[in-house]
């Protein structure tokens, strides 16, 4: 039981950086109750409370100095909100237009930025928050508001970045040793697919993110000591994801071939030796093994696996070793223009057309709720705001969890009143709930929300005798705004799951078809293109992830996709990161071959031949003439064994992929 609590712990926040994060919000928390109950009393205290934890919620937005600029244009711009919210919430129906006005900024900022929108959708909550202030009659004053969301945001950013990252020490031994156990718990949950995919999609996030930071600092660094720490740092990091694509890259095997005894052990000594990576970044020298390699070379194990385990402990070697300071320090991706956005809304594009729903949808529910005289009107919009998603597959899934976790919540939260409401033991168990309910942001929604349901009943029943009375109004108010918004993205211009999968099929193609492009143009000098090749299996996996998300929300639409059309999919899917996989085997190959010169034909051959199928694939979705041939008649040409078997496995999950994409196809 441990073992399993553990693994899933490890699985949504290895390194435990979110559970340390989330201690320093809860005292971030309790300083910004004391400070503003002694300020402005204690009618501001849910306000004192929240404005941390909202601190805390927008710390997943990528970038250092990024990262603290979005923040404070929370505050900010939340300190904006809820003063015009606040005024426009006394006129009644008339606060549906500035409802509707955010609602579509916050929708559209999108396509600027996905940080500004995450920005923007907490200052559209702490706008709507204001609304319930003046609609309770709360006796507060509105300065006192905006200047305990000030003081309170503030004490959280000061809290959250206490720690400085700023320095190259601080930062390594801060990162590093937690991307080397995301690879430990990769290779340790291998044959487990279910929570591998979980761990390896949460590394890369970790990676990408890591990157973005340094290289946004790349083009404002002078000092020539810093930029050689930098580019150390970079190294480390891009020698990390070479790691990552290798341990994925043996993924496939182990999940198609009998495991025995030695593939245990191998797993074993790669995780130690990863651990001993770790000992670097502490001022330790690491002592890497390589006796259960040895045995595995000297094995009748599969040749191809062999190679690909070779290759990881030759990475771990050169991670140790430091090698060579290759150029690493790219520059800062270049930024989106307002014109973006400008060109969005006169396309008509699918991000403007969400965004219309978006406002739409928040608007009627204010509308309609001001216009009826219901005086909770504005949970009703934040309930809305909490299940709104792009495609009513998506709006479905997300519901479902969300009133899974708001029962188990309010029924969890009912007998936590009923057996402490009394005691001394009610208090602390409250903190304790807090507390999880900060924390478990980064696990699934529905746990995320049974606490938060649990936090709210509990909460409620410190204000007021007749909770229970809120708390169902509560409920009512979000089976209300699930109608709306399944009826609004239902009616307007409705978007389904299903639509997405072929589209999104023909993109995970085109990535497979440039990654084995780059090894055919650059066959002679793969080495050099390390890079290149590295940040399109980035965009491979972010088109694989937007791939298997959209089949998992078209299980929840029964009338456009069929049981039959789910289970193709999901063999085009598996297909489609088995194929990532052999390439990337295929790859780490040839970069380490000795005879290339010699075989440099051959092989651009056997290559060029995998290579126009996924041509044919793409034509093949997109309606025109193919031809796909799913025998390979004599045409490879090459005699090396290990490359033999490469192409040869990725030739026949071509065929797999031809197949289950031939099934979805809709004529």
């Amino acid at each position: 039981m441990k073992n399993h609590f553990l693994r899933y712990v490890y699985v949504y926040d290895p390194g435990y950086f979110s559970l340390i994060y989330s201690l320093k919000t809860l005292i971030a928390v309790f300083l910004s109750i004391v400070i503003n109950y002694f300020l402005f009393g204690s009618s501001i205290l849910v306000w004192a409370a929240l404005s941390p934890i909202y601190i805390y919620f927008l710390n997943t937005l990528i970038g250092d100095k990024n990262k603290i600029r979005h923040l404070t244009l929370f505050i900010l711009l939340s300190c904006l909100a809820v003063f015009i919210f606040s005024i426009f919430s006394a006129l009644g129906l008339w606060l549906f237009l500035p409802v509707v006005l955010m609602a579509f900024i916050v929708g559209i900022s999108s396509v600027y930025s996905i940080d500004l929108q995450k920005v923007l959708n907490m200052v559209l909550i702490n706008g709507l928050v204001a609304c319930i202030y003046v609609n309770s009659n709360i006796p507060i004053m509105l300065e006192d508001e905006i200047l305990t969301i000030f003081i309170g945001g503030f004490i959280g950013i000061l809290m959250l970045f206490f720690i400085s990252i700023g320095k190259y020490g601080k930062f390594t031994k801060k990162n590093f040793p937690s991307l080397l156990f995301d690879l430990e718990l990769m290779i340790g949950n291998i044959s487990n697919s279910k929570d591998y995919f979980k761990i390896r999609n949460q590394t890369l996030l970790q990676i990408e993110s890591i990157k973005h930071i340094l290289n946004s600092r790349a083009g404002k660094i002078k000092d020539p000591h810093i930029i050689k720490n930098t580019k150390r740092t970079l190294f480390y990091l891009y020698r990390i994801e070479e790691i990552y694509h290798s341990i994925n890259s043996i993924h496939y095997y182990f999940n198609t071939n009998k495991i025995d005894d030695l593939f245990y052990q191998i797993k074993d000594e790669i995780v130690m030796n990863l651990r001993e990576l770790s000992k670097m970044f502490y001022g330790s020298r690491p002592n890497l093994s390589r006796e259960i390699l040895q045995r595995v070379l000297l094995s009748d194990c599969n040749k191809v696996f062999v190679s690909s385990v070779k290759i990881i402990y030759n990475k771990i070697e050169s991670f140790r070793r430091g090698g060579e300071e290759e150029a690493y320090l790219a520059q800062a991706m270049p930024s989106k223009k307002f014109k973006d956005i400008l060109d969005s809304i006169t396309d008509l594009s699918p991000v403007c057309r969400y965004s219309i729903k978006y406002s739409l949808t928040l608007g009627a529910t204010i509308f309609i709720a001001q216009f009826l005289k219901i005086d909770h009107g504005i949970w009703i919009a934040i309930g809305a705001m909490a299940i709104m998603r792009p495609n009513l597959g998506s709006i479905k899934d997300i519901s479902k969890d969300y009133f899974l976790g708001t029962f188990v919540g309010l029924f969890c939260g009912i007998v936590f009143v009923s057996l402490f409401e009394r005691t001394f033991v009610f208090y602390p168990l409250f903190i304790i709930v807090l507390f999880l309910f900060i924390y478990f942001r980064v696990y699934p929604y529905a746990i995320w929300s049974g606490v938060m349901m649990v936090a709210f009943v509990m909460m409620f029943s410190m204000l007021r005798e007749d909770f229970l009375e809120l708390i169902f109004g509560r409920l009512l108010d979000i089976l209300i705004a699930f109608c709306v918004v399944f009826g609004a993205f239902w009616f307007i211009w409705p978007k389904y799951s299903g639509d997405d999968v072929m589209p999104s099929i023909k993109e995970n193609i085109t990535f497979l078809q440039k990654l084995l492009a780059l090894i055919d143009k650059n066959l002679e000098n793969l080495s050099v293109k390390k890079r290149e090749f590295i940040n399109l299996e980035s965009g491979f996996f972010n088109q694989y992830n937007l791939l298997s998300a959209s089949i998992n929300d078209a299980k929840e639409e029964k009338n456009t996709y069929s049981k039959k059309d789910i289970a193709n999919a999901q063999k085009a899917l598996e297909s489609i990161d088995s194929l990532n996989q052999s390439t990337n085997k295929l790859y780490d190959y040839l970069c380490h071959f000795e005879n290339l010169n010699e075989n440099k034909e051959i092989f651009n051959n056997d290559v060029k031949l995998v290579l126009t199928r996924y041509e044919m694939l793409i034509k093949l979705i997109d309606g025109l003439p193919y031809y796909f041939k799913e025998e390979k008649d004599g045409r490879f040409l090459a005699t090396d064994d290990k490359f033999n078997m490469m192409i040869e496995d990725i030739f026949i999950l071509q065929n797999q992929l031809y197949l289950a994409t031939l099934s979805n196809m809709k004529y």
